[in-house]
């Protein structure tokens, strides 16, 4: 069997806020402008909290990952900010589980 079909995949944690993704699309800037835009989702302010952006300078584009008690809060809080975005969805964040197995301390 190769790694890919082996790897263990952890789902996420249940928590109290929902998570949202926005996607941003900025034809007109070029690529370290794009990053410069991205970089004022994180200044949402509260209800909103910022997780995280992953910036795709060559296709001009950018994702955000918020907490927030709705899209339109994400929303609000992204046109506040400066950048907006094309669109706010309901997200999960599920990442790849890389614990290492206990062991046992020998007598």
């Amino acid at each position: 069997m190769g790694a890919e079909q082996g790897r263990a995949v952890q789902l996420p944690d249940i928590t109290s806020a929902p998570l949202w993704l926005s996607e941003h699309y900025w034809p007109d800037l070029v690529d370290g402008l794009v990053l410069g835009q991205a970089q004022r989702t994180a200044m949402v302010a509260g209800p909103v909290g910022w997780l995280g952006t992953i910036v795709v300078p060559a296709q001009q584009t950018a994702f955000g990952l918020f907490t927030g008690p709705s899209s339109r809060e994400v929303e609000r809080a992204l046109l506040a900010a400066g950048p907006g975005a094309d669109r706010v969805s309901a997200a999960l964040h599920v990442t790849a589980c890389h614990h290492q197995p206990l062991r046992r301390a020998l007598p």
